[in-house]
């Protein structure tokens, strides 16, 4: 199989996701600056700042998660480069505020309060800074 190098990564990321849902199992991986398809397919993401998580948690709840911060992710763009803006230029009052939030949020997802798809996922820290 050819890939051309423009979508090798998006084949290997979907490749993964493919297995741990087969397999159920998960995968964890470090991606910077993903395209818009290749972070949909992460089922779960991670996000950093300054060494702290900032946000964990389902992909799908990723954009109810800013707009609850007031932050929405503008419509039409790239969930990974705005939360990458976000991350590089918020004040560190509000990446802990973020933080708090998350916490809490994920207090509510080891309680079963938001519905996780499947125990198998893929899992990716999309923005690591």
């Amino acid at each position: 199989m050819v890939v051309r190098v423009c979508n090798s990564a998006y084949v290997v990321i979907e490749l993964l996701q493919r297995l741990a849902h087969k397999k159920g199992c998960g995968v964890l991986s470090t991606i910077h600056q993903p395209s818009s398809a290749i972070f949909a397919l992460f089922d779960r993401v991670v996000l950093m700042a300054d060494g702290m998580i900032t946000y964990g948690g389902p992909n799908t709840y990723l954009h109810t998660f800013f707009e609850e911060q007031q932050k929405a992710i503008p419509y039409r763009y790239n969930p990974a480069d705005w939360v990458l803006h976000l991350m590089q230029t918020e004040t560190n009052e509000t990446l802990r505020s973020f933080r708090d939030s998350w916490r809490s949020l994920d207090a509510k997802l080891a309680f079963g309060k938001i519905v996780r798809s499947s125990d198998s996922c893929l899992i990716g820290t999309a923005l690591h800074i």
